[in-house]
């Protein structure tokens, strides 16, 4: 009798396993149609930029300043007017930086200054960081966009979350900058960063 009734609630369970899978995956693919193509494209890159950082590189240095400088724009330009959640941002940026040594593991940076080449060992790190940020940003603005009144009090926690990560890849860039000026003069260094 209790072999039947087990057999009976596994029916029971796997029933409504296929019948919340069968309403979710409608629900995902229809919010999946809905979404512009420039997210995707986000998506892509931010995948590429990740895996890329899975392996040593050896790069030029400044492209070590692109994926910062580009997150500090974006961040900036979210920013109008001074309110809480701009304070929250420039809150986020400082916690991202000061724990970033604490995020991201340096391992043995090797700088070959006669090319302005700069070696990082590879890193789980910088995946995890940009598909994070993909995340957050994506969960907000589908929230947003279902329910402005609902998600708008909790807006702030979208731009601290985003902030600190671009914090942490903005102090990952003053880290490699410091290792890579011991020996270099600064107005050298600037010289190098935007006289590609």
């Amino acid at each position: 009798m209790t072999e039947y009734i087990y057999k009976i609630a596994v029916k029971i369970t796997q029933s409504i396993f296929l019948i919340i899978v069968f309403f979710l995956f409608d629900y995902i693919y229809q919010s999946l149609i809905h979404i512009p193509w420039l997210v995707f494209l986000i998506f892509v890159y931010f995948l590429f930029i990740g895996i890329k950082a899975l392996k040593d590189r050896t790069v030029p240095i400044y492209q070590y300043s692109i994926l910062p400088i580009a997150l500090s724009v974006w961040i900036f330009s979210e920013m109008r007017g001074f309110n809480f959640c701009n304070f929250m941002s420039i809150i986020g940026l400082s916690f991202g930086q000061a724990f970033s040594p604490f995020l991201i593991s340096y391992g043995d940076i090797k700088i070959d200054h006669q090319n302005n080449m700069i070696t990082l060992p590879g890193s789980a790190t910088t995946l995890i960081l940009l598909m994070l940020i993909f995340v957050i940003k994506y969960a907000f603005w589908y929230l947003y966009a279902l329910n402005p009144f609902f998600i708008a009090p909790y807006a702030y926690l979208e731009t601290t979350l985003f902030a600190f990560i671009s914090g942490v890849f903005i102090g990952r860039l003053v880290h490699i900058l410091r290792v890579y000026t011991k020996k270099k003069a600064f107005h050298q260094l600037i010289f190098d960063l935007f006289c590609l």
